[in-house]
């Protein structure tokens, strides 16, 4: 399922970041439906299958056409995307555990952390960071000061976190 989908608002084009989990691999995605048989895209996949009942540290990077999946801390794929990448948008969706297009496709499994940045000539700008901390609700609130908190649908908050730190 999905673990996370950005669709920018732009008219009739599709535009997408995702990434999922199939097989118990991960994958991350660029594309851009642009109406022809082959529209841009590019993907990054792990090659080994990720354990049951044990967290794991995921982080996607999109710089200067570049995909990066790193897992636990390893760069494990890269791939190039060359095609058009959309603008911010105010119109713009993100979306935690699902695609809002095939709502079939859900995430199976526990979010504790989720951040976005925007990388400037090396500077990261933390631009949202949500760290589902609430335990109950329907809001998860992003904890910058941008303050683009979301909804939550159907989840059930848990205590099943990973401890970090020494022991």
């Amino acid at each position: 399922g999905r673990i996370f989908s950005y669709f920018p608002n732009i008219p009739d084009n599709a535009f997408v970041i995702q990434a999922s989990i199939w097989n118990n691999s991960v994958t991350f995605n660029v594309s851009h439906g642009t109406g022809g048989a082959n529209p841009p895209n590019a993907d990054v996949w792990s090659s080994e299958a990720l354990l049951a009942n044990e967290w794991v540290s995921v982080s996607f990077l999109y710089e200067n056409q570049q995909l990066e999946l790193t897992i636990n801390g390893e760069v494990v794929d890269t791939s190039t995307y060359e095609g058009p990448i959309a603008e911010s948008s105010i119109n713009s969706q993100l979306f935690f555990g699902m695609l809002a297009q095939e709502p079939n496709e859900r995430f199976s499994g526990y979010l504790d952390e989720f951040s976005i940045s925007s990388l400037d000539s090396g500077e990261a700008t933390l631009i949202g960071y949500w760290n589902f901390d609430e335990g109950e609700g329907s809001i998860v609130y992003d904890q910058t000061e941008l303050g683009n908190d979301g909804t939550i649908y159907n989840a059930t908050w848990s205590t099943d976190v990973p401890i970090l730190g020494c022991l």
